[in-house]
């Protein structure tokens, strides 16, 4: 960047004379990296190439790594999770987790409406980009304003096995991955929303299986549960991705 040093409203500022003056280094991102399948015509807009600067890992924003509202770009993930639809103003929006293809410490993390013209499904293999953020002491990537793409790259990617959990409370380094716990007990029955209690304090979601799932739950009885581990609204949260992954004992 180049341009004319000024002090203005108590601050110094560089006001570049010509969009020439401002150039990004993208020597970073190859169209190989967005979708080593396709070629050159089929990748979608890559902000003129200047994306390379803000290429991440899950790792790197599920470790606070990130900042909340930086802008983030990560490459060949594989959806772990059933995909939650819903609409936006110029089209359908995907709500779903990926994974890095491991399990265990910050391997997984949340998608949230996050625009594309591919159809997804779980063990698709994807490239995003959009802005981080942290939300209910949660971490997602989200849309940012003129910084975001969905890209489905291939199918097939392999989902990581779930994790047996037998401490409580789950470890944060978990959040995002495929947990299972067993013999748990049910501490409150199902809320307005469709979430159980249990006695180790985590909450049954009904963000993938559906509102009315684990209704017939009741207080004592003993669950194995498989599901996303995560902070949802401020609690420590396992998603089963189907009714089935319910069973009681």
């Amino acid at each position: 960047i180049q341009g004319v040093l000024v002090y203005s409203f108590s601050a110094f500022k560089l006001a570049p004379r010509q969009a020439e003056d401002l150039v990004a280094d993208a020597s970073s991102v190859t169209d190989e990296d967005v979708n080593p399948d396709s070629d050159s015509s089929e990748v979608p807009d890559m902000d003129n190439g200047n994306s390379g600067q803000y290429i991440s890992t899950i790792k790197d924003i599920q470790k606070g790594t990130k900042n909340d509202g930086d802008k983030v770009f990560i490459k060949q993930v594989t959806i772990i999770s059933k995909i939650n639809t819903s609409s936006g103003t110029d089209g359908n929006l995907y709500s779903f987790y990926v994974s890095d293809g491991t399990s265990g410490d910050f391997s997984g993390l949340y998608i949230y409406k996050m625009p594309s013209t591919d159809t997804l499904a779980k063990g698709d293999i994807v490239t995003i980009k959009g802005q981080a953020a942290f939300y209910g002491k949660q971490w997602e990537i989200k849309s940012a304003n003129g910084f975001v793409m969905l890209k489905k790259n291939s199918s097939g990617g392999t989902v990581p096995d779930a994790i047996t959990i037998t401490k409580f409370p789950v470890d944060d380094k978990i959040k995002g991955s495929l947990i299972k716990i067993t013999a748990a007990k049910v501490k409150a029955v199902a809320n307005k929303y469709g979430s159980v209690e249990l006695e180790n304090g985590l909450f049954i979601s009904t963000t993938f299986a559906g509102k009315d799932a684990f209704s017939t739950l009741k207080v004592g009885d003993s669950v194995d549960v498989t599901g996303i581990y995560d902070i949802a609204f401020g609690n420590p949260t396992i998603m089963p991705l189907e009714k089935a992954d319910v069973v009681t004992k």
